[in-house]
């Protein structure tokens, strides 16, 4: 057809998806139906007649049409466009041409030494997603292979367990894959026990990761086993090596360059691809010291040349690791990758061997991902919120390669409160990157640092990202070791069975605490990994009993995979269970031949709550958020919609909101500066003041007890609450004089709070303030109600005298209300009324100031001194 196509990854967050579609500007979009449509005209021979007379059918050997009518179009023009990781802050967009195709399919696929696929019986079989490189060659093999058939699967079939079975069914010659993809239907899909027995040997191709041992074990001796080597770059794949029975894994090659030549540049003083300034970032702890002794001069960049390497990179205006030979006009790429070229004593090309790379790229899931990018994304969607960001790799607890990155937080001043919500602010932040970054390279592990701190540094001055893996790692194991040592609570005990074992499969699979909010996919999960570790959740709630998974490895409906990749949070994965297990139990008549049947654990089933559990989830994340003042990661929740500013606060759920949380944690005046920040944020994006907790406190009663300086900026926004009233009927001034703030109390009584409003016990903040000898709230009591006598002294002189019995109220003498206090106390509460000087006896005998000030007070909430 002559198209040009670009690949977007249907699983991008909207904003990456948005960016890189504007920089390409396509004409069309195809959707993942639409491609399976042109798939399917483009695979029969017989629809491509029907649906098209134009086009000609070209003949092959004994006049047995191809797969594909092609019409002629120039090798030049680009074939496709596709995205990688980039070493430059953002991802590259290799352009490949249909030359680099052709050269792919003619020097790699059909040659003997690559795939072979030019068999009249080959049966090819995906693995491949549809958005992952490998599968272009894939789709090429059946699309430009005579007599060739193709075969796929879903990613359903993958998840759920069926793809064995239909790998089983077809029988194929060829599969290319991925360690992680083919270990999984080894594992999980029990391809092995559903293969026949007289299958002839299939040849399975396994790139983009390492091989484990146990796979070359069980394979090796079972199929024609080989490892492959490409970047994508250079189209695909570009080396081909047979693992052999009895090959221990750290000896695995990649072989022999296929259709592309292989060759190593050195890494010294004379290389014309020397690592400059800039590869001090990638270098910072020494390659060659890394390399070890062993290394000798035989190591260095794999450079790849041929007609396989690309035109380059669309739109970069960085130094290109793509090259052309002035010489011979021969196109090179260097791949960054750092191996040598070994010997195989036969006469033969030598093997190429790796060791690691000249920068910080790694791979995870099988794909490719630059720290650089994911650094300088975490940079540009965190921007503002941090003075120090750096990231780095780091291994999982099952040896897996994991991101982890390191800030220093601009807003957050105090140690302690980080300490406490660390796993919130981390989650919070991964939320935020979620937004930018698939989720496979969300970082995983975080090491956060107050303002003021520094991250650790090499000799030279740079980030020492060594360090900070090795900092991570311990900080990992420590909260492992916390949480193993941790005794059960209240909150423990309340746990049922299938949240203790879910949450044990959790942690041994992802290697890290975890809690209600942990999200799966951003801990480092994958699609492959829900499958295993819904398996191992079965198995760990049925006493290791397999009863209930049927002969492919498919489980029962509650434990597929794809709840977990629905759910992925713990706490919505674990109601999840619950609820669909409620729904549809497990009959317990699989494998009736064995006697064995699955008893299910007794579920508790949880009374409906007002909160759906993703806004749970993101409510309590925002709520820590908020709590370590974080005045600008709140700011971004809020704005991308990721937070309800209020708490999901309403009249028939009333709970603590955000603000509350936000006046809370200010508990000195070091903290005063940042919980204004925080509060601000909050009111700009609509926080109500009115909203009020089950005991009908308000952010301002808490304000009260807090600052000053909150509570001043509170009232400014809404006055409207400085009159409010909790259910114990306590005021504002109530909560400053129990706290003993004599800022605050001073502030209500120039709002006008009076000292004589009573609460439910019938006391007064002047009673609260004795109870609790706050001594300098009674002083500012005291000059309150003296300067306000001074001023309706005043007011009493100069105002004309009333008619008798004109306009006049009862006026209560002071001193003449204590019987009726006590009255109303005995009829609305169990505790005894006591005055001021009584509570003051009781508590304060030999405070003679507390008493004085007593004196003063007593009069004007209605007592009688102790003179009278």
């Amino acid at each position: 057809m002559g198209w040009t196509f670009c690949l977007f990854r249907p699983d991008d967050p909207p904003l990456r998806l948005q960016r890189l579609e504007q920089r390409r500007r396509p004409r069309c979009k195809l959707r993942s139906e639409d491609v399976s449509s042109l798939l399917h005209e483009a695979l029969s021979a017989e629809e491509n007649s029907t649906c098209n007379g134009k086009l000609q059918m070209a003949e092959v050997g004994t006049a047995t049409p191809t797969r594909l009518p092609v019409v002629h179009v120039d090798d030049s023009r680009v074939a496709y466009y596709i995205y990688t990781s980039g070493s430059t802050g953002d991802p590259k967009c290799v352009v490949a041409s249909r030359g680099n195709l052709r050269a792919y399919l003619q020097r790699f696929i059909l040659d003997k030494d690559g795939l072979a696929v030019g068999d009249a019986c080959c049966r090819f079989f995906c693995l491949s997603s549809p958005f992952f490189d490998p599968s272009i060659g894939d789709m090429l093999v059946g699309l430009c292979t005579p007599h060739s058939i193709f075969y796929t699967c879903t990613q359903e079939d993958l998840l759920n367990g069926q793809a064995a079975p239909l790998l089983a069914c077809v029988q194929p010659t060829h599969v290319v894959s991925t360690p992680a993809v083919w270990s999984s239907l080894t594992t999980a899909g029990h391809l092995l026990s559903v293969l026949p027995s007289s299958t002839a040997p299939m040849k399975v191709f396994l790139g983009g990761e390492r091989m484990s041992q146990a796979l070359i074990s069980t394979w090796a001796d079972r199929a024609e086993l080989y490892n492959i080597y490409g970047v994508t770059e250079a189209t695909i794949y570009q080396s081909v090596w047979r693992v052999f029975p009895g090959t221990r894994a750290e000896h695995v090659k990649c072989g022999p360059g296929v259709g592309t030549r292989v060759r190593v540049q050195r890494l010294d003083a004379a290389s014309d691809v020397l690592l400059g300034d800039s590869d001090a970032f990638a270098l910072e702890e020494g390659l060659l010291q890394e390399l070890g002794e062993s290394a000798g001069d035989d190591y260095g960049e794999v450079v790849l040349c041929g007609d396989q390497v690309c035109c380059g990179y669309a739109e970069d205006s960085t130094s290109s690791p793509f090259g052309c030979n002035a010489a011979t006009g021969e196109r090179f790429f260097r791949t960054g990758d750092i191996g040598r070229l070994v010997s195989t004593g036969e006469g033969g090309p030598p093997d190429l061997e790796l060791r690691g790379r000249r920068d910080w790229e790694m791979k995870l899931n099988g794909q490719r991902v630059a720290l650089e990018e994911v650094e300088g994304t975490v940079q540009r969607a965190l921007a503002g919120l941090f003075s120090q960001c750096a990231c780095f790799c780091v291994q999982s607890a099952s040896g897996t390669p994991a991101i982890g990155a390191a800030v220093v937080l601009t807003d957050v001043v105090d140690g302690g409160l980080l300490r406490d919500h660390r796993e919130g602010v981390a989650a919070a932040l991964q939320e935020l990157l979620a937004l930018h970054l698939p989720s496979f390279m969300v970082p995983r592990r975080w090491l956060l640092f107050t303002n003021g701190a520094s991250l650790p540094q090499t000799p030279t001055g740079k980030v020492s990202r060594t360090q900070l893996a090795v900092d991570a790692v311990q900080a990992q194991q420590e909260e492992l070791d916390a949480q193993l040592n941790e005794k059960n609570d209240g909150c423990c005990r309340e746990e049922d069975e299938l949240y203790r074992v879910v949450r044990s499969v959790w942690q041994r699979m992802l290697g890290m605490p975890v809690r209600c909010d942990t999200h799966y996919l951003h801990a480092g999960g994958d699609s492959l990994g829900a499958l295993k570790l819904s398996r191992a959740v079965y198995l760990g709630l049925h006493a290791g009993s397999d009863a209930g998974i049927d002969e492919h490895g498919r489980l029962p409906p509650p434990f597929q995979p794809c709840v977990l990749l629905q759910h992925p949070r713990f706490g919505d994965y674990v109601q999840a269970l619950r609820e669909a297990w409620a729904e549809a139990p497990l009959n317990g008549e699989s494998k009736p031949e064995n006697g064995e049947t699955v008893t299910a654990l007794p579920l508790l089933l949880q009374p409906p709550q007002v909160l759906s559990h993703a806004e749970a989830a993101a409510d309590s994340l925002f709520r820590e958020v908020v709590a370590v003042q974080c005045a600008g990661i709140a700011d971004r929740l809020l704005r991308h919609g990721l937070a309800d500013v209020n708490g999901h606060n309403r009249r028939e759920h009333r709970c603590t909101t955000p603000l509350h949380v936000a006046v809370a944690s200010c508990c000195s005046l070091e903290q005063e500066l940042a919980t204004l920040r925080v509060v601000e944020v909050l009111l700009q994006h609509g926080a109500r003041l009115t909203a009020v907790t089950l005991d009908g406190v308000t952010a301002a009663h808490l304000a009260a007890s807090r600052s000053a300086a909150i509570l001043r900026r509170l009232l400014e926004h809404d006055q409207a609450v400085v009159h409010c009233r909790d259910a114990r009927q306590q005021s504002l001034l109530h909560f400053a004089a129990r706290s003993g703030n004599a800022e605050t109390a001073r502030l209500l009584h120039q709002y006008g709070l009076k000292i004589d409003t009573r609460d439910k016990w019938q006391r007064t903040p002047a009673h609260w303030a004795v109870l609790n000898g706050h001594t300098a709230v009674l002083e500012e009591m005291a000059l309150y109600c003296t300067s306000s006598a001074t001023t309706i002294s005043a007011a009493a002189a100069t105002r004309a005298p009333e008619p008798n019995d004109v306009g006049a109220k009862r006026r209560r003498c002071p001193g003449n209300e204590t019987a009726r206090f006590t009255r109303l106390a005995r009829k609305k509460t169990y505790l005894a009324y006591e005055t001021l000087h009584e509570i003051a006896r009781r508590l304060h005998p030999t405070d003679h100031r507390i008493k004085r000030l007593c004196d003063i007070l007593a009069p004007s909430v209605g007592e009688a001194s102790a003179t009278e």
